[in-house]
């Protein structure tokens, strides 16, 4: 039994007017700038907290929605996902984030290797030297 005070409360589960779904998508709008796209061929998806995002119960920001008969289109103050219903679900030609700021559009898939800040290192025990860094979430 782990003590109380050692007890950490999370908040996972967006608000349900931060989230749109469409056939084996979640989309949740987190921040204007932060984006969870969640794909699940039997519309079944994760609620846990993830090591990145324990808190997704924020305040919803401004976005619009947009849908077509084959397409979703959300847009924030940052941002414009784009993404193709199709019974492929998420690949480089049917999910794409345009980012205003940089007037670069991402789209599934892509590495970004050159710009990847990395990710974090388990341990730096034993450690003299460089340390390999697996790639990070953030370019």
């Amino acid at each position: 039994m782990i003590p109380e005070h050692f007890q950490i409360s999370f908040r996972p589960v967006a608000k349900s007017a931060a989230v749109v779904c469409a056939s084996q998508v979640r989309i949740s709008v987190l921040t204007s700038r932060l984006i969870r796209v969640e794909y699940s061929p039997t519309d079944r998806f994760e609620d846990r907290p993830s090591q990145v995002f324990w808190y997704r119960d924020q305040p919803v920001p401004s976005f619009e929605v947009q849908r077509t008969p084959d397409r979703l289109i959300i847009t924030t103050e940052h941002l414009r996902l784009t993404y193709h219903l199709t019974a492929r679900g998420l690949a480089k030609d049917t999910l794409s984030i345009e980012v205003f700021a940089t007037q670069h559009t991402w789209t599934y898939g892509d590495q970004g290797e050159r710009k990847n800040l990395r990710g974090t290192a388990r341990t730096l025990d034993g450690v003299n030297g460089a340390v390999w860094l697996e790639r990070g979430l953030f370019f």
